[in-house]
Order: structure tokens, then C-alpha cells, then sequence
């Protein structure tokens, strides 16, 4: 089993998705001897709409209102060429 080596610390932003609901999504850098270093995110988000987070695994329910969760990652050197390419419409 690779031995994981954290990069940056686990740490989190609150915010509203682009629909308004509540979301905290926290980031951790981490890369393995033979792997490049990624992104590491865990997204939650409250929201009562089932079908916009179809995708997403469903944590807790609230009444009318799910406690969502995804979890997914990104090469360091994937975001770098996204930032870059969306740095050159500023």
C-alpha cells in the first residue's frame, strides 16, 4: 500500500451553490510516491431539490431538506492548465 503524503493541510470554504443553497466544501493536497500531486474535494451541500443532486450521495435528510455529499479529485497539473486557460479571458 503507497503511503500518502499531505502537501497542504485539510481546509474548507462555506459558500451558496450558484442556486442559493448552503455548501462547505474542504480541500486537501495530497500525491503518493507514484502519482502526482491532487486536489483531494469534499463538497456538501443542503439543498430539498433530490434531482439536481441525483449524482450525489445523500447523507442525512432534514424534513423537507438532504444533506448531499460528493467527493472527487483533480491533478494538481489538470487545475494549473485551468486556471491558466481561464486566466487568459481576464
Amino acid at each position: 500500500m503507497e503511503k500518502v503524503k499531505v502537501l497542504v493541510p485539510e481546509f474548507f470554504i462555506r459558500s451558496r451553490t450558484v442556486r442559493g443553497e448552503s455548501s462547505k466544501q474542504t480541500f486537501v493536497v495530497v500525491r503518493t510516491e507514484d502519482n502526482d500531486a491532487a486536489l483531494l474535494i469534499r463538497k456538501l451541500v443542503l439543498s430539498g431539490d433530490i434531482n439536481r443532486f441525483a449524482d450525489y450521495k445523500i447523507l442525512k435528510q432534514f424534513k423537507n431538506q438532504y444533506l448531499f455529499e460528493l467527493v472527487f479529485s483533480i491533478k494538481i497539473k489538470t487545475l494549473e492548465k485551468v486556471v491558466s486557460h481561464i486566466n487568459e479571458y481576464k
